[in-house]
């Protein structure tokens, strides 16, 4: 009975500790240095992400002022134990909440936005086929500085007869593969030579 009073305590004392932000309506905001490349893959990357999490889409807006912003940029910056590929996710709320994903290189933007999809919560409110209403919030309590443990992390991806489903595949579906793979921290893809068998449920020839 102690211990489970002690566990039901210290979630009180978790959930007390975050705040709830809502992103339903946020806009995005690429940030451009000098020097660093243009954010249009990137902020593709976060809206078609974002969309087939929620089934809503986050607009480009970098003049908005009332709605939550989402904002992106990547370039090195000085940061105590941010590596190379690494990212750092700020939050602030003064009138609206805006959330900063930075990358220390280009990939860093990538895995970090990755990381804020995984925090976000989709709420469904009302009937799901007829009257559906989506919400996406995010419970914050402090910024994240991270940096991927390992340099090589990589992915086998075959298009042969004895592959598990890829061989069902159409381009279109393995493109959406690929963005999940790099929203979880992939940054290696090692694609297996065609084995030179038929399979019928191939959809494009193996060369």
């Amino acid at each position: 009975k102690a211990i489970a009073i002690l566990l039901i305590s210290a979630i009180f004392l978790i959930e007390g500790s975050l705040h709830k932000y809502t992103f339903t309506d946020a806009v995005i905001v690429a940030t451009i240095s000098p020097g660093i490349d243009d954010l249009s893959i990137a902020t593709r990357f976060i809206q078609q992400q974002g969309y087939k999490k929620s089934s809503l889409w986050w607009p480009v807006n970098n003049t908005v002022k009332n709605k939550p912003i989402i904002q992106l940029s990547y370039e090195p910056i000085t940061i105590k134990s941010l590596k190379d590929e690494g990212y750092q996710i700020k939050l602030t709320s003064t009138s609206v909440p805006t959330v900063h994903i930075h990358g220390q290189s280009k990939r860093g933007l990538y895995f970090g936005i990755g990381k804020f999809l995984r925090l976000l919560n989709i709420e469904n409110h009302g009937n799901y086929h007829t009257n559906n209403t989506r919400k996406i919030t995010i419970s914050w309590d402090k910024d994240i500085v991270s940096y991927p443990e390992y340099s090589i992390r990589g992915h086998m991806i075959s298009y042969r007869s004895i592959s598990n489903t890829y061989d069902a595949w159409d381009i279109p579906q393995m493109e959406d593969y690929i963005q999940d793979l790099v929203a979880y921290g992939t940054n290696q893809i090692e694609l297996v030579a065609p084995d030179g068998h038929s399979d019928p449920h191939f959809t494009r020839s193996q060369v």
